[in-house]
């Protein structure tokens, strides 16, 4: 039974600037340092909204050098640390860590110190990250290498961050990290095992966002007990997806219910009346398609193309291709009334019974105006048909 809902912010300050097709490309986007910056008290603004109506949890995403404004936090244990200051019981999600960009003991640290000064408020999430430009000028590690090996750093990470986190005392040798290094030495005596210091003060659980459910990557998140979050995909994923994670669970011995250990996320706008919120959401969605569908997390249009092809810019082959109208039709999107998102919600609850984290994606490109208003209705109007409390997902819950 769904009993948590969160908000996703993930940084941006574009704030409903020139968007749609009209406006300028994604590149073309600069903002002085102020503006970037706004996204933190964005951020705080948010926090407290979203926790004075009863939302669990406000997650945020990590990204690095995005002048265009889109993602501008490069840190959610820091920024979530000074917002924890400024809330009193609401969670802070980390949704997610880029992995790639961290040396994972580094993020261990950082993420058992807000732990302990937060009392347990920050909730820990990796992601394999999908821009290339942050990947590769974070780590040197990632140039050249193909998806299969990408993802066999991150998964090296993954390894290191859950010994690090449940054992005094550890070690790891293996094709990306060697820890410690042969030949170590530490007050004239060989090194040979490390200590995370400090450790965190609660149990921790770990998020991984899924897009594929490609059977490696699940059987990888079952083996080492990581829940999963499901955003902004067609309906009838969900579905499947909660099906084969518990399916890997059961084959390493852990039972769970249909739905148990995921979230879904939703990309939705509520209004007055669908036709309201169909109006509203278009220049929206085109801005985020601009955004989105270069790195593989949207779909093209047929306009978008055009756009693209206008401009003199490549656009992959083997693209995507769906309408507006088509996306919202698949469930990707959503774009309708209060009663209708009930009804939604409802039936992905009746679907996955296991369910209990619902995460509503605030949008990249609209204002700010308009994500707080989004809040406030679907905290007014959706989480009481729920029975939310506020209690969040992950740590402690």
């Amino acid at each position: 039974m769904i009993k948590n809902f969160g908000v996703l912010y993930v940084g941006s300050v574009i704030d409903g600037d020139n968007i749609g097709f009209d406006g300028p490309m994604p590149f073309d986007r600069r903002y002085p340092p102020e503006r970037l910056m706004s996204a933190f008290d964005e951020a705080l603004t948010l926090a407290q909204l979203s926790e004075r109506l009863g939302f669990s949890t406000f997650w945020m995403a990590e990204h690095h050098y995005q002048h265009e404004g889109f993602e501008c936090i490069p840190n959610i244990p820091l920024l979530s640390l000074w917002l924890a200051q400024h809330t009193k019981d609401i969670k802070f999600g980390c949704g997610f860590n880029v992995l790639p960009t961290w040396h994972p003991i580094r993020l261990a640290e950082d993420y058992a110190v807000v732990d302990k000064l937060t009392n347990g408020r920050l909730i820990f999430g990796v992601g394999r990250g999908y821009h290339e430009r942050e990947l590769v000028g974070m780590n040197p590690q990632t140039v050249g290498l193909v998806d299969d090996d990408r993802r066999a750093l991150f998964e090296e990470q993954v390894e290191i961050l859950v010994k690090a986190f449940a054992e005094e005392s550890w070690s790891h040798h293996g094709r990306f990290y060697d820890l410690p290094p042969a030949g170590a030495t530490h007050r004239f005596r060989p090194v040979e095992e490390l200590t995370l210091v400090p450790r965190p003060n609660h149990p921790v659980d770990i998020w991984q966002p899924t897009t594929s459910g490609n059977p490696r990557g699940v059987e990888f998140m079952a083996r080492n007990g990581i829940k999963g979050m499901i955003a902004g995909m067609p309906t009838p994923f969900a579905g499947k997806f909660a099906t084969i994670y518990q399916e890997a669970n059961r084959k390493v011995g852990r039972d769970l219910e249909l739905g148990e250990n995921l979230a879904v996320g939703f990309r939705c706008y509520l209004a007055d009346t669908e036709e309201q919120a169909r109006e509203a959401l278009r220049p929206i969605y085109d801005e985020y398609s601009k955004f989105g569908a270069p790195l593989g997390v949207n779909p093209f249009s047929k306009e978008l193309i055009a756009l693209h092809e206008s401009n003199g810019d490549t656009v992959p082959g083997n693209a995507r291709i769906m309408s507006f109208d088509e996306v919202l039709e698949s469930g990707a999107w959503f774009a309708g009334t209060a009663e209708q998102f009930v009804d939604r919600v409802g039936t992905l609850q009746d679907e996955l019974p296991g369910l209990e984290h619902v995460l509503i994606n605030l949008h990249i490109p609209a204002s700010h105006r308009e994500n707080r208003e989004q809040v406030e209705r679907i905290g007014r109007d959706v989480l009481p048909h729920f029975g939310s409390v506020p209690v969040a997902a992950g740590v402690g819950a």
